[in-house]
């Protein structure tokens, strides 16, 4: 048509009379709007075949989000319900729900509400954002039972500190560990500050379930904390022992000191007589000497058993 055009257009016009330059100049015009319309319609063709090719790309990518964000969903579900889970794997799920949402979210905003495909996606974009919501929640979960798990490890080191102190120490005066067991009883009743610690601890678990690692922790700090009670209880009852025994020598010495004065001063007695004084001799001197012998070998046998503690 454009050839036919340019075929009547190059006729010249001088070997043409007026009706047949009008007839030419009207058929002319009929080609140019005929061309016009050809022009008009291959646009709107054009048009019609990309905006159904830009159509069929956003169902791809539509279908492509909606697979990717419902593989994530799946995953995420059961991150949070695997026992064995490493904690961190919350934070690394909950980020790769990012982007995906974010392109949904912007392709959403090009479709039609009422688009079977947009309908699902957005169904799933829904539930995704909740997944992740709660992936983000574990995670901050387990940020802070691990803060509160270091925390309440650095105050069971702190009130173990006088067991250890106390415990290395090298023998000393009766007074001193006194005043150590006095400390001692302290700090092990100090101990029960850790309760509301503990509670804590177990709380976070319980919020984390079913994760296991977070339960072994709880667990882990429970035997550490009922180990160190036992070892201040040992340790007092092994000081205490100590004491008592070294209480019942110096009672045993004050008792001889009693005696041998109360002999001294009968025999310094001028109305001591024979007979008296043989039965001190025979009977109560010896007497007191088995005394004696006893309390030294008492002593000896201290000696050789060697004290930790009291002197």
């Amino acid at each position: 048509l454009e050839r036919f055009k340019n075929k009547i257009d190059d006729t010249d016009e001088r070997n043409l009379d007026v009706d047949k330059i009008t007839e030419k100049q009207n058929l002319l015009h009929t080609i140019e709007k005929a061309l016009d319309h050809l022009k008009n319609g291959q646009q709107m063709v054009e048009k019609r075949i990309s905006d159904l090719r830009i159509a069929e790309k956003m169902h791809e990518d539509c279908n492509h989000l909606y697979d990717e964000l419902n593989a994530l969903i799946k995953e995420g579900e059961e991150v949070l319900n695997d026992a064995e889970a490493i904690p961190t794997i919350y934070t690394t799920t909950m980020d790769a729900f990012v982007s995906p949402l974010e392109m949904a979210t912007k392709l959403l905003q090009t479709m039609l509400e009422n688009d079977e495909m947009a309908i699902r996606l957005k169904a799933t974009v829904k539930d995704a954002k909740v997944l992740q919501a709660n992936l983000s929640h574990h995670a901050n979960l387990w940020l802070q039972f691990v803060d509160e798990r270091d925390n309440a490890t650095d105050q069971l080191e702190i009130k173990r500190k006088p067991l250890d102190e106390i415990g290395n120490k090298h023998i000393r005066s009766c007074e001193e560990v006194i005043d150590d067991l006095d400390k001692l009883k302290k700090a092990a009743n100090e101990l029960n500050d850790l309760r509301s610690v503990m509670s804590k601890l177990q709380s976070l678990s319980e919020q984390l379930h079913p994760l296991e690692t977070a339960y072994a922790d709880v667990r882990f700090y429970d035997v550490d904390v009922e180990q160190t009670q036992q070892q201040y209880e040992n340790l007092i009852s092994l000081i205490n022992s100590e004491l008592h025994d070294e209480n019942i020598l110096n009672e045993s010495a004050q008792q001889l000191a009693q005696e041998l004065e109360y002999l001294n001063g009968k025999f310094s007695m001028e109305s001591v007589n024979r007979e008296q004084f043989e039965e001190m001799l025979n009977h109560q001197l010896p007497s007191l000497q088995a005394k004696l012998l006893q309390f030294l070998q008492a002593k000896d046998d201290e000696a050789k058993r060697i004290r930790i503690h009291v002197a």
